[in-house]
């Protein structure tokens, strides 16, 4: 398999990228060590030799951590007085939202290996951290659970968001990358009217965009809507690299997504299977497995005739290279069915209930234990790099991640207890990237060393040289007979990619180049480890009692137990330690404490490392200004409003009066302090006054010298007054 990107610059010199891939190498060995101290430590618990008893943890959700300290390589913030951000070095934290239900030995065994994994974190923080190497230190469990180094406040618990309660680890684009690996994602969305039910349709958007979101740079993307007929976005004829740009483009299409008509399964996958085919004929794919994802409320003809019989056509059987994920979306839908449809097609079925947002997108991420599955059975290592993204909390620009799956090898078969990561600055790593060999023809060329016409044709519009629109990356029109042929709404019929230029497209290929494609040589998931899943993910049920399943053996509680080992790890009782234990976090505000890590308007630290972090900084918006005070609207009379005037116009006039009092009873004040107070002692006051501002100004910098006064002295008036 090879990515156009990375293909293009396959010429570029192993000498001159010999500097950045031993940056890349270095960041990798941070990687390993979280991941060997990880493993060792499961394999630690497992045999009795580490400790996991009291497991204390500190959580991110909290308005205090134990020691902090403001670090200027971390950025500045308001609530360090613009000199650092508030970190803890001696300690992880661990964060875990309430809505993922994680169950509390299994939080408790993340801490105990957050425990284990510290003595290794603390030894990176000087040899790694504060030289700029990487940031961000962590791992993200198997039921998205998250530990981070160096410490840091996410959001205090009473905050309005209720400190993320929506996070979910698996989500994020760095631990997705390495638990599944490249993959083809197609969506398959039921948008008929009775859709508008109970909000699903807003329900399975809102999911859908996550799903994307997670979608990473060596996955290839589809989406398929469907009622009476069947679409793609944008009419497209193949799926395309889901880049980030890509990625906002098929979110706004989401969005835009209107419910109308009646559900045809058969027009759904017919489209999907058509989509994905013609992404092989046409080189855009991974070249690894393909995932079809359908999400439905309705009750429609049997699509499995359709399915299996593509099924028995032996180019999708070797290798398991396709797999179905089902889900019923809310009450009213004919559940018995679609199960019995999913067992048919060898599917994993979920049932989802209306108004459930954290569980419609966990379904829909179900391929996640699937891919995790297939990658503890197979044993893959290795490491994986995402693309640019933005950090939580975004400190130094654009990040990239490098990962890597962590395994409890304990026993067999292995486990996948999640990924360790470690972030890297974009800027940092383009300082570090040659420049790509250049030319002096200034025709533009494609990665299928096609010529691009000067003005390309798109849907009766044009444009000159390459563009986005619709597709992943640029693009341009090309000859008859070379590129990407039979396309209709492109002038000639054919395009292609254009030549990816500058160090931008240069780091990517090297990324993309040392992701692990390893998953695609990966051989078919067992039938009872299927079972093992569908148990999981389908509240109990399994395939085995229904007649006519694809997947229909007979698995023994041995098996079963085997394969649920595989995918969720060790029970308490398995684990035979107490459950019992404390997740730190102190309730309050964040607000005007240290902890405050509002950017505001505190200047770039010059000694963030690295330096181009400052300038890629200064490449997002500048601070909102303060809000004007709205403006004052003469009221207007309209008819049968005289009593409303009338009652206006008397309270204006006791406002009046009241002022008029108010400036009477001060004047009389002033003659009463001119009578008792001498200009000497005057002046002697002003003189105190004005010594003391300096000496609080002193001690506080942040303080406005002539605000501040000495407790036990009188306001100085301002001389106008005498």
């Amino acid at each position: 398999f090879c990515v156009m990107a990375a293909c293009a610059f396959a010429s570029v010199s192993g000498q001159t990228m010999a500097g950045l891939e031993a940056v890349l190498r270095h960041k990798e060995s941070a990687v390993e060590s979280i991941k060997v101290s990880l493993e060792a430590g499961a394999m630690g618990i497992a045999n009795g030799t580490v400790e996991s008893t009291t497991c204390n943890a500190q959580s991110s959700c909290t308005a205090a951590l134990n020691r902090p300290v403001c670090e200027p390589i971390f950025g500045n913030t308001q609530g360090c007085n613009c000199n650092g951000r508030a970190i803890d070095v001696s300690e992880n934290v661990i964060k875990s939202s309430p809505k993922l239900e994680v169950s509390e030995h299994s939080l408790k065994r993340t801490a105990c290996l957050a425990k284990h994994l510290q003595p290794e974190l603390t030894r990176m923080y000087s040899t790694m951290v504060q030289t700029g190497d990487v940031k961000w230190l962590y791992f993200g469990s198997h039921d998205g659970v998250v530990v981070t180094y160096p410490g840091f406040v996410w959001a205090d618990p009473g905050a309005a968001n209720k400190c993320d309660e929506d996070y979910d680890s698996r989500l994020r684009s760095w631990q997705m990358i390495a638990a599944t690996g490249p993959k083809n994602l197609v969506l398959v969305l039921d948008i008929s009217g009775s859709m508008t039910t109970l909000d699903r349709m807003g329900g399975m958007k809102r999911a859908a965009k996550k799903v994307i979101d997670s979608a990473t740079h060596v996955d290839y993307i589809g989406i398929i809507t469907f009622n009476d007929k069947a679409s793609t976005y944008q009419d497209l004829t193949t799926l395309a690299r889901a880049s980030p740009e890509f990625r906002t483009r098929l979110k706004a299409f989401i969005d835009s997504l209107v419910p109308s008509g009646a559900s045809n399964f058969i027009a759904g996958y017919e489209a999907a299977f058509s989509l994905v085919d013609s992404s092989r004929a046409k080189n855009y794919t991974t070249g690894c497995h393909t995932t079809y994802v359908l999400v439905t409320d309705g009750i429609a003809a049997d699509p499995k005739g359709t399915v299996m019989l593509r099924q028995a056509n032996t180019r999708y059987i070797g290798g398991g290279q396709e797999q179905h994920f089902v889900i019923s979306l809310g009450s009213g839908t004919a559940p018995t069915d679609l199960r019995s449809m999913a067992c048919a097609i060898g599917a994993v079925f979920t049932m989802v209930p209306d108004n459930d947002d954290v569980a419609l997108q966990g379904a829909m991420i179900g391929y996640y234990k699937y891919y995790a599955l297939r990658r503890s059975l197979s044993k893959v290592e290795g490491h994986s790099w995402t693309a640019p993204y933005a950090s939580m909390p975004d400190i130094w620009g654009p990040m990239v991640s490098v990962t890597a799956p962590v395994y409890d090898k304990s026993r067999e078969p292995w486990h996948m207890m999640g990924v360790a990561s470690a972030d890297a600055t974009a800027c940092a790593l383009l300082e570090t990237t040659p420049e790509p060999p250049t030319t002096s023809n200034t025709v533009l060329t494609t990665v299928r060393g096609c010529t691009c016409l000067n003005t390309s044709t798109y849907n009766g519009a044009k444009f000159v040289g390459c563009s986005d629109i619709d597709w992943s990356v640029p693009w341009c029109e090309t000859p008859i007979g070379c590129g990407v042929c039979g396309t209709p709404n492109v002038g000639t019929g054919c395009w292609d990619e254009c030549m990816p230029t500058g160090k931008d497209a240069a780091l990517e290929a090297e990324l993309v180049r040392r992701t692990n494609f390893e998953a695609c040589t990966q051989t078919e998931v067992p039938a009872c480890a299927m079972e093992a899943l569908r148990m999981l993910i389908d509240d109990g049920h399994t395939c085995d009692a229904l007649a006519g399943s694809k997947d229909s053996v007979s698995c023994s509680v041995t098996e079963m137990e085997k394969y649920r080992w595989s995918i969720e790890g060790p029970t308490a009782e398995q684990s035979k330690s107490a459950v019992g234990f404390t997740l730190q976090s102190t309730e309050g505000r964040v607000a005007n404490t240290i902890y405050d890590g509002t950017i505001g308007l505190c200047p770039c630290n010059s000694t963030m490392l690295p330096a181009c972090a400052c300038t890629a900084r200064k490449n997002s918006p500048p601070p909102s200004p303060p809000p004007s005070p709205p403006p004052v609207v003469p009221l207007e009379p309209q008819g049968g409003e005289n009593r409303d005037i009338v009652i206006y116009m008397g309270v204006s006039a006791a406002l009046v009066v009241v002022a008029v009092g108010v400036v009477i009873i001060m004047e009389l004040r002033r003659r009463r302090r001119k009578l008792q107070w001498s200009p000497s002692s005057v002046k002697g006051l002003a003189m105190e006054q004005t010594g003391g501002a300096q000496q609080v100004a002193t001690r506080h910098p942040n303080m406005v010298p002539g605000r501040e006064r000495h407790a036990n002295t009188p306001r100085q008036l301002p001389s106008s007054y005498y």
